[in-house]
C-alpha cells in the first residue's frame, strides 16, 4: 500500500518497537489456528450431514481454545492453567466470534456440494508437513522472474457430473473484508486470485487427472455486524442474528450449476447470489460474478500488474506514497515508520 512502508520493513527490515499488546495479526492467527483444527479434524462426511449440534461444535471450539491459551501461558514458560487472567478474557471473547462464523460455515457446508479439502495449503512454499503447489510466475518486461508465494486458507472442491473439478478459495479475515475488482490493477486484494490461478494452472496435490475449473475465491468475514458478542449463548435469538451477519465478498464463476452446488436455492443465504425473475445476479456489490472468459481476462491483468510493480520494486521505488483510496481508514496513522517519514500525516 506505500513504497516507503514496504521498503522500512522488507528491505531495510527497521524492528518496530514491541509492545505489550495483541495486535489483529496476532488475532488473525488465533481465529486462523482454531479454524484450521475445527474442519480439519470435524470430517466433511459429518458436516454434510448436518447432525454436527450447537452444543457440540461450542464444546468441541472451546476445547481447541482452551488448548491455544494452554500453550500460550507454556510459552511464556508458566504452567497450563496459569495465565494473565486479562489475556484469558480477551481469547474467551474472541472465541464467541470464532464460534458464530464455525456454525455459519457449518451451516453453509451441510447444505453445499463444495468439499473442504485443504487447509493453510502452501503455495510455492516448501513445508515439511504439507506438499506445496507450484507457484505462479509472470515475466517482466526486461525477463525478469516473478514467482507469488503464499498460504490458502482453505481450498474447496466440488467433482461435477460433467467431469471437472471446480475450486473455490475461501479466505478468512477479521473484521469487515471488502472485495473490489477495481482494486486489482493497483495490486490490491491480489491474494484470492493467486491462490485460485496457481491452483487452476497447477491443481492439487492429489494429482487428480481432472480438468481444473477456477469457480471462485471468496473472503469470509469474522467479524459479525451486529450484537453483543460477549451474551452469546446456543439458543440465544442475538445468536441467530450474529451468524445470519457473517460476510461473504469475492468472485464466483457465473454459472448457474455451480452457484447452486454452493447454494441450491440461490436465496442469498450462504452466498450473497439471488434468483430474481428467473435471472440470477449478485445480492452485494462486493461480491462479482464473472465468465469463464473473464476470469482468463483478469489472469492476464493480475500478471501484468505484478509484473510493473516487480519492475518498480526491481529500480528501488521507495518514495513515501500510501494509496489512500483503499481504505478510509488513515494508512499512515497506523504505520510503524510514521515517525521517519516526512510525508506522514498529508
Amino acid at each position: 500500500q506505500c513504497p516507503f512502508m514496504y521498503c522500512c520493513e522488507k528491505k531495510i527490515k527497521i524492528k518496530p518497537e514491541k509492545t505489550a499488546q495483541i495486535r489483529l495479526n496476532d488475532v488473525g492467527n488465533f481465529i486462523h489456528r482454531v479454524l484450521e483444527r475445527f474442519f480439519g479434524e470435524i470430517s466433511a462426511e459429518r458436516i454434510a450431514s448436518g447432525e454436527l449440534t450447537r452444543e457440540e461444535m461450542c464444546d468441541y471450539a472451546d476445547g481447541i481454545i482452551g488448548e491455544y491459551v494452554d500453550s500460550l501461558a507454556e510459552a511464556g514458560g508458566k504452567k497450563r492453567g496459569e495465565y494473565d487472567g486479562r489475556l484469558k478474557y480477551l481469547f474467551m471473547r474472541l472465541s464467541r466470534y470464532v464460534i458464530v462464523f464455525i456454525e455459519a460455515m457449518v451451516n453453509e457446508l451441510s447444505q453445499s456440494k463444495f468439499v473442504p479439502t485443504a487447509f493453510e495449503l502452501p503455495i510455492g512454499i516448501p513445508s515439511p508437513e504439507k506438499e506445496s503447489v507450484a507457484p505462479l510466475t509472470f515475466e517482466t518486461d526486461d525477463g525478469c522472474t516473478v514467482a507469488l508465494r503464499g498460504k490458502a486458507d482453505r481450498v474447496d472442491v466440488y467433482d461435477a457430473p460433467d467431469g471437472k473439478r471446480y475450486i473455490r478459495i475461501v479466505d478468512y479475515k477479521t473484521g469487515q473484508k471488502e472485495f473490489s475488482l477495481d482494486k486489482i490493477s493497483r495490486g490490491i486484494d491480489v491474494q484470492l486470485l493467486i491462490y485460485l490461478f496457481s491452483l487452476w494452472k497447477f491443481g492439487l496435490p492429489d494429482s487428480d487427472a481432472r480438468e481444473i475449473v477456477p469457480a471462485g475465491a471468496v473472503y469470509f468475514s469474522t467479524r459479525p455486524k451486529v450484537g453483543n458478542v460477549a451474551s452469546i449463548t446456543a439458543g440465544d435469538e442475538n445468536r441467530e442474528k450474529m451468524v445470519e451477519s457473517v460476510t461473504r465478498s469475492g468472485v464466483l464463476l457465473d454459472d448457474e450449476n455451480i452457484l447452486r452446488a454452493m447454494e441450491e436455492k440461490l436465496e442469498g443465504r450462504f452466498i450473497p447470489v439471488k434468483e430474481k425473475d428467473g435471472v440470477i445476479v449478485s445480492d452485494d456489490k462486493h461480491l462479482f460474478l464473472e465468465t469463464a472468459e473473464d476470469f482468463g481476462e483478469l489472469y492476464t491483468l493480475l500478471g501484468d500488474t505484478l509484473g510493473k510493480i516487480a519492475d518498480e520494486m526491481r529500480e528501488g521505488a521507495a518514495e513515501a506514497k500510501p494509496d489512500r483510496t483503499v481504505t478510509s481508514n488513515d494508512l499512515c496513522g497506523y504505520c510503524d515508520y510514521a515517525y521517519i517519514c516526512k510525508k506522514a500525516g498529508k
